[in-house]
């Protein structure tokens, strides 16, 4: 099974995107894999872009090897590209967007699903 983690004003930013384009009413979040691994807006935003929260140690930089973070990806998801829409507790948009929480979001994933957990401290 692996773990992946998600946190940071970047999550914020997912929720409220969630939260403007009515995703929360659809209980989602979208989870990609191909030049990294992470959690993308369903929808463009004003400057036609997705926002993107990538989960640590799955980001896409130049800092990083090409071909370590495919390698790394392929052994923490499989070695197919993916986009998935995951199903989600219909209150954590509100939780993850606001600023009276500091949130982490952790996926785990197996060969069967993906389970979402949400830790919200009261800053």
């Amino acid at each position: 099974m692996t773990k992946l983690i998600f946190k940071g004003e970047i999550l914020q930013d997912i929720a409220w995107d969630c939260i403007k384009n009515q995703d929360v009413t659809n209980n989602y979040l979208t989870l990609v894999k191909d030049q990294g691994i992470y959690l993308a807006s369903s929808k463009a935003n004003k400057n036609n872009k997705k926002t993107i929260c990538y989960a640590e140690g799955f980001e896409y930089n130049n800092k990083i090897d090409p071909f370590d973070l495919f390698s790394k990806c392929n052994e923490a998801v499989g070695g197919d590209d993916f986009v998935e829409e995951i199903p989600i507790n219909p209150e954590w948009p509100m939780i993850m967007a606001s600023r009276a929480y500091n949130c982490t979001l952790e996926a785990f994933i197996d060969e069967e699903c993906v389970d979402f957990t949400l830790r919200a401290k009261k800053v």
